[in-house]
């Protein structure tokens, strides 16, 4: 799945362990685009969905330096669930 597709609706058509994959994922996207300069916002709010739908599933979340710092706050800003 690309990084524009991931969207709260389209996560729930997902397996569980793609959606684990995405997660990974969109840490290594994030890495990259620090190192690179690139913006993060998309990524952020990729990952934000992702946390989200893996709460809904009852999955398990482990909180890491770096985009889980940037994400879940705002998450917590926003009112949401964060694990």
């Amino acid at each position: 799945m690309k990084l524009e597709e991931i969207t709260p609706a389209a996560l729930k058509d997902v397996d569980d362990q793609e959606l684990v994959s995405l997660h990974r994922r969109t840490h290594q996207w994030f890495a990259n685009a620090e190192e690179s300069g690139a913006a993060i916002e998309a990524i952020v709010h990729a990952h934000g969905f992702i946390v989200a739908e893996m709460q809904r599933r009852g999955l398990t979340h482990n909180v890491h330096p770096g985009l889980d710092q940037v994400t879940l706050p705002k998450q917590a800003a926003a009112g949401d669930v964060v694990i």
